[in-house]
């Protein structure tokens, strides 16, 4: 065989590398080198190949039966690089990029497959067929994304029961757990469902008439407690889930929870309150009462309407009372009198069960007790078959003499509105009371003219006495009669050994013609000598007595009196000789006022003295003759 050796072969031209138009064959362990490069127009087939520079290959570099391609540096494919089932890592066999199927790929590592890309476009870590666009799975998987620089952070994984959702932020700190078996909880900023500017710690906005939150629990039902420092104080939900126990799953309950008060709000401002004893204060936050109404300028009211127009006796609202059994023993109710603006109240208790009305306020303002209408009239009317009752008394087990028992006060305003007690009716203790005696007067006081309060004016003590007492310059008792001057009424009667009022044994009276009669005549004057002083005889009266002129007269009928003929005396003509038989008197209405004119009386009584003084006198007269006509006659 020929050979040709030579340092260099160049084209006949000398300006590049000789083209071997036939191929050439290099023996094996020779090689062939170009400092230019070599370039290929045909095939090439060479046990081995080794290339400093780069290889361009123009058509499709075909290998068959060859093991591996082994490459120092970096291998460029121009297009597509085609490959039959997978990459494998050199000096790493069981960790490969495979395509198992058609628009399919794997990543394996370890000789296990780690994530899948499937021809949906599915991405599968741990999963040769995921369900969703990403699926993890394995043992406690984790997503985690980490902010290269700091230590925010969020992780998104499973235990072996439950997920859950982590963030942190820069400083480590954890600020939202979701976690499907333990503790779940967001701290610091606000969290809004269905907004992107919340403005509170969780603020919800939905679209109009959608539920906003549903919160269920089976059994025993759902609640929500408040806390502060980890302490509940408060609860709102489910009744049954708050007591732990019970069948009231679906009744809302809210809760303040030990010596706490539950208040409700509006407009900033307090409104209702219920303290911890159980206690409801509206406009008050310390209620003393089970219902406690407060307005601090007052006025506070409560308030009962009906929703249509009433009928007559038809309710307008009512309170009720009931016993322990849920029985009604009480109420008290207002429903239409007459008219729709018309209403009347009635009280009502019970007895066995049935409520009754006892009391009622009409629509006048008239109190009824015992009638449901105007029996006669009165502001206040007690009614009853047996006869009506009120009772005024004192309790009190040591009632002592002088102690008042009740009153009874009728009262006026003066002109500047004020009251003022105008007269009263008083009941008060004669001595002290026992079980077996309770002695007790009735006084009476009227307010006199210029005065402003009541002074007694009668009084009837513990055995019947009467007694009256009349302000100065006023008489001191009046007795009228609408029938006429006669002897067939009195104006005044006594009777004694009576058993009761109106009963008893007749033994003075006085008529209505101004008759005066007793039992026996005996009528007399306070005449003790320890009373009287300046005692002398009497002077002569017979020329007084001689002077009185006895007429006969009638009294005239628009006087009122009886005009049957009469004997006596007229009180102008006796008052010339005896002035001091007369009295004036000033003549006033029946309100005690000066009419402006005057009626003169006779002191007939006197008069019968000044008679017996001069028959003394006719009598020694008359003896004197006697003895004289005795002596002549003798």
């Amino acid at each position: 065989m020929s050979r040709i050796r030579a340092d260099k072969f160049v084209n006949n031209a000398a300006t590049g590398a000789p083209q071997l138009t036939y191929g050439a064959e290099v023996v094996a362990g020779v090689g062939l080198t170009g400092a230019g490069g070599i370039n290929i127009t045909g095939v090439c087939t060479a046990a081995s190949a080794s290339f400093t520079g780069n290889v361009s290959v123009g058509g499709v570099l075909t290998y068959e039966d060859v093991a591996s391609i082994d490459s120092v540096g970096i291998i460029t494919a121009r297009s597509d690089v085609s490959i039959a089932d997978k990459i494998i890592h050199t000096g790493d066999t069981n960790t490969a990029i495979r395509f198992p199927a058609a628009d399919t790929f794997t990543v394996e590592t370890a000789g296990s497959e780690r994530l899948r890309v499937t021809s949906a476009g599915k991405v599968g870590i741990g999963s040769d067929d995921p369900s969703q666009e990403l699926t993890v799975n394995g043992t406690d998987p984790i997503i985690s994304v980490q902010e290269a620089t700091v230590s925010s952070q969020v992780d998104i994984g499973t235990g072996t029961a439950t997920g859950f959702i982590n963030i942190q932020k820069a400083d480590g700190t954890r600020t939202i757990q979701l976690n499907g078996s333990t503790d779940s909880y967001f701290t610091g900023g606000n969290v809004g469902i269905g907004t992107a500017d919340p403005n509170s710690t969780l603020e919800i906005a939905t679209g109009s008439g959608t539920r906003a939150i549903t919160i269920e629990a089976p059994t025993l039902g759902p609640y929500i407690a408040f806390e502060n420092s980890g302490t509940a104080f408060a609860d709102i939900g489910s009744a049954a889930g708050l007591i732990g126990s019970g069948s009231d799953t679906e009744m809302l309950t809210l809760n303040a929870r030990g010596s706490r008060d539950l208040a409700f709000r509006t407009n900033s401002t307090e409104r209702l309150r219920i303290a911890s004893n159980g206690n409801i204060g509206i406009g008050s936050q310390s209620p003393g009462s089970k219902l406690t109404v407060y307005e601090s300028g007052g006025n506070a009211k409560l308030q009962l309407q009906r929703s249509n127009t009433a009928s007559n006796t038809d309710d307008y609202g009512s309170v009720l009372w009931r016993s322990a059994g849920g029985t009604a023993v009480g109420s008290i109710n207002v429903a239409r009198q007459s008219a729709e603006n018309d209403g009347y109240m009635f009280f009502q208790t019970a007895s066995a069960g049935t409520l009754a009305e006892r009391m009622r306020i009409n629509a006048a303002g008239q109190v009824l007790i015992g009638t449901t209408s105007d029996f006669v009239r009165g502001q206040i009317q007690v009614i009853d078959g047996g006869g009506g009752e009120i009772t005024i008394g004192r309790n009190d087990t040591t009632v002592v003499s002088g102690e008042d028992l009740g009153h009874l006060f009728f009262a006026s305003n003066d002109e500047t509105g004020t009251g003022v007690i105008a007269a009263t009716i008083n009941a008060f203790a004669d001595a002290n009371h026992t079980s077996a005696s309770a002695p007790t007067n009735l006084r009476f006081g009227t307010c006199a003219t210029n005065a402003t309060s009541s002074s007694e004016r009668m009084r009837i003590n513990n055995l019947g006495r009467v007694g009256v007492l009349a302000a100065a310059n006023s008489d001191v008792m009046q007795l009228s009669a609408t029938t006429g001057s006669g002897e067939s009424y009195e104006y005044l009667r006594g009777m004694h050994s009576a058993t009761a009022v109106y009963d008893g044994t007749l033994t003075f009276r006085v008529f209505t013609n101004g008759d005066v009669e007793n039992t026996n005549g005996d009528y007399g004057n306070i005449s003790d000598i320890k009373l009287k002083e300046n005692i002398v005889d009497a002077t002569s009266q017979w020329n007084d007595l001689k002077a009185v002129r006895f007429r006969k007269f009638n009294f005239k009928a628009e006087t009122g009196n009886q005009t049957h003929t009469q004997l006596g005396v007229i009180a102008q003509e006796l008052e010339l000789t005896s002035p001091g038989l007369v009295r004036e008197t000033v003549d006033r209405d029946k309100d005690g006022n000066d009419l402006g004119t005057t009626t003169k009386s006779v002191k007939s009584s006197v008069l019968t003295m000044k008679a017996l003084v001069a028959l003394q006198e006719a009598m020694t007269r008359i003896e004197t003759l006697e003895s004289k006509v005795a002596a002549l006659e003798g």
